[in-house]
């Protein structure tokens, strides 16, 4: 027995019903979350969980650390061009379960720059926020937070910023058990003059409670962006220093402060291209090392990890990436004396097409190298590494955290300005 043959109309209405299903389906997203990639390098360890937190704003994450309990604190801030822009606090456990949450809001525009952990167990946050208009250059305070492990205040500070520029670190320092811990606040006090020769950094000592105990100005030729503690009680800062007057040719730059605020030494390097130093770290045998980004030697910018001795003479210098945009935010020096690398990348992802528009997404990088500057591993997270938010930190467990921003994508394929943008939490095992 013959089957019937199916009339041309029939096909045509199934299609138009399935038509129907999606357009309909469509209005009611508006606005669609692009789900992540793994993507694993050799040898690389295994992601255990990956979450996502929505505040419900247009999110962007400032930096993540690990906790003692085996959970980690993530920072995060909302960016608008008017009105109040809150901050988020919030401690996960070690499943990825959201334990606290607090929420740093005013009534004027504000946004958090740090976020570093105590030797308590506790946080350490910074917000800018402005006391008028809503310009860098406008007047602002900086509010500074001694956080306990559940986000609750310790102490808090307010430190007025003049010029607006606001801080990039706020340090924990302690030289014994049995002493009590003082706290350091670094910012750029002002930027580079109209020749590009100096600028000034700002340090200023709270003492245990949060109260000042001096400020030093020290003028310079570079522009702070991330500072830690030294054995010696100083200081240690990384940035970016111009002193071409012709054309933009930024190297890395990097300055080393004694306990008492006062300018020990500085150094500056790079190429002929673009240098900008974002995260240093002290290590243990003496001496430094540096991450940033470079487009010294590639053509397009590349993953920059410097190793200074104690002087801050220069004693090797690497690259990774691709042949885009890669870059890192964040430095860690794990158990084995390696480093880890948190940031984030365009290289390596294809343009991915969104309507009529073709867009390159943006990568969250986590890179593990050997105490000698070699490449071990890396893990890549496409759709989650949001403009420039990458960030990682060592877990309890021996393993790691990332960070980043996942994107919302509109339907025309163009990305939204205020629309949905969510925390992106990965944690990944220990090294196999």
């Amino acid at each position: 027995m013959k089957s019937k043959p199916i009339k041309l109309w029939t096909i045509f209405g199934l299609l138009l019903l399935a038509g129907l299903i999606v357009w309909s389906f469509t209005l009611t997203r508006g606005v669609q979350t692009v789900g992540w990639k793994p993507f694993d390098g050799s040898g690389s360890p295994k992601t255990e969980w990956v979450k996502t937190y929505d505040s419900g704003f247009e999110d962007h994450v400032i930096g993540i650390q690990g906790d003692s309990d085996g959970g980690c604190a993530v920072l995060g801030t909302v960016y608008s061009e008017d009105g109040p822009t809150p901050s988020y606090f919030l401690r996960f456990d070690e499943i990825g379960k959201l334990l606290n949450k607090r929420v740093f809001s005013f009534d004027q525009p504000s946004r958090a720059s740090s976020l570093e952990r105590t030797i308590d167990g506790g946080y350490l946050v910074l917000v800018n926020k402005r006391v008028r208009g809503t310009s860098a250059l406008d007047p602002s305070v900086d509010l500074a937070y001694k956080l306990d492990s559940t986000g609750q205040n310790d102490w808090q500070a307010q430190i007025d910023v003049t010029d607006g520029w606001g801080a990039f670190s706020l340090i924990e320092k302690k030289s014994s058990l049995n002493e009590e811990s003082v706290y350091y606040w670094v910012a750029n006090t002002s930027g580079l003059n109209k020749t590009r020769e100096t600028s000034t950094i700002g340090v200023i000592r709270l003492d245990q409670s949060g109260k000042p105990q001096w400020r030093k100005d020290i003028i310079q030729t570079g522009i702070g962006g991330s500072a830690s503690a030294t054995s010696d009680g100083g200081l240690i800062v990384v940035g970016t220093v111009d002193q071409n007057t012709e054309s933009y040719s930024p190297d890395v730059y990097v300055l080393k402060i004694d306990q008492n605020g006062v300018r020990q030494w500085d150094a500056n390097f790079g190429g002929d291209g673009y240098d900008y130093g974002t995260a240093i770290k002290e290590l243990g045998g003496g001496g430094y090392i540096v991450g940033g980004k470079s487009r010294s030697f590639n053509g397009g910018y590349q993953i920059y990890l410097l190793k200074l001795d104690a002087q801050g003479k220069l004693v090797w210098e690497k690259d990774f990436g691709g042949d885009n945009h890669d870059w890192a935010n964040t430095l860690n020096i794990c158990d084995d004396g390696g480093f880890l690398l948190g940031g984030s990348v365009k290289s390596w992802t294809k343009p991915v097409v969104f309507g009529c528009h073709e867009k390159t997404p943006i990568s969250l990088y986590v890179m593990k190298i050997n105490k000698d500057g070699n490449f071990l591993w890396h893990k890549r997270y496409e759709f989650a590494g949001g403009y420039s938010s990458g960030f990682a930190c060592l877990a309890d467990d021996g393993g790691y955290f990332a960070l980043g921003s996942k994107w919302g994508v509109n339907l025309d394929g163009s990305f939204p300005v205020g629309g949905p943008r969510d925390y992106f939490i990965a944690k990944i095992n220990a090294d196999r």
